[in-house]
C-alpha cells in the first residue's frame, strides 16, 4: 500500500479514523497517526465540545445565582403584598415595616438555605431528626443568608471572568 498523499512513498501506517495509507512523513504529523482531514475533523469536534462545556459551566453559574434571586424575589413580593393587604384591612401601617423586614430576610434566606445544606440529615426513618434538620437549616439560612448572597455573587462574577479569560490563555 502506498501513501494516499504521496503516491510514490510506501505507507508505513494508516489513518486511525479513515484507514488510508500514510507515509513516514504524513504519519509523523499527528499522534495517533491521522491524515490531515481527519485531524482537522477531530480538532473541530474538540473545539465544539470545549465551547459546549464552557457554556454549560457558565449556565450552571448563572443558575446558581439567578434561581435563588427569582425565588427570593417572589417570596419577598408575596410577603410585601400580604403586608400591604394587612395594613389596608387593619389600618395599622406600623405592621408594614415588620413585613418589609420579613420580605428582605426571606429574599436572602434562599442563599443561606443553599449554603446550609451540610446541616440536612438524611435519616428518613426518624421524624424528629427531620424536624430538627429543617429547623437547623432555617436558623442557619437566616444567619448565613446575606453573607451567602455576596459569596454567590462573587462566585458568579469569577465564573463570568474565567469564561472570558479562558480563551486568552
Amino acid at each position: 500500500m502506498n501513501c494516499y498523499f504521496h503516491t510514490d512513498q510506501v505507507a508505513v501506517a494508516t489513518c486511525q479514523d479513515c484507514g488510508i495509507g500514510l507515509c513516514k512523513e504524513c504519519a509523523s504529523k499527528y499522534t495517533p497517526a491521522l491524515c490531515s482531514e481527519c485531524a482537522g475533523k477531530r480538532e473541530r469536534a474538540a473545539q465544539k465540545d470545549y465551547e459546549k462545556a464552557k457554556q454549560e459551566h457558565l449556565q450552571s453559574a448563572k443558575d446558581a445565582f439567578l434561581k435563588p434571586i427569582i425565588f427570593g424575589s417572589v417570596v419577598a413580593g408575596i410577603v410585601i403584598v400580604l403586608g400591604l393587604v394587612t395594613c389596608i384591612i387593619t389600618g395599622e401601617w406600623s405592621i408594614f415595616t415588620t413585613m418589609l423586614s420579613i420580605a428582605v430576610t426571606a429574599f436572602f434566606m434562599r442563599f443561606g438555605w443553599n449554603l446550609s445544606s451540610f446541616a440536612a440529615f438524611s435519616d428518613n426513618s426518624n421524624v424528629m431528626v427531620g424536624i430538627i434538620s429543617i429547623v437547623l437549616r432555617i436558623a442557619l439560612s437566616f444567619i448565613l443568608g446575606i453573607p451567602a448572597f455576596f459569596w454567590t455573587l462573587y462566585k458568579y462574577r469569577k465564573e463570568v471572568e474565567w469564561n472570558k479569560n479562558i480563551d486568552k490563555m
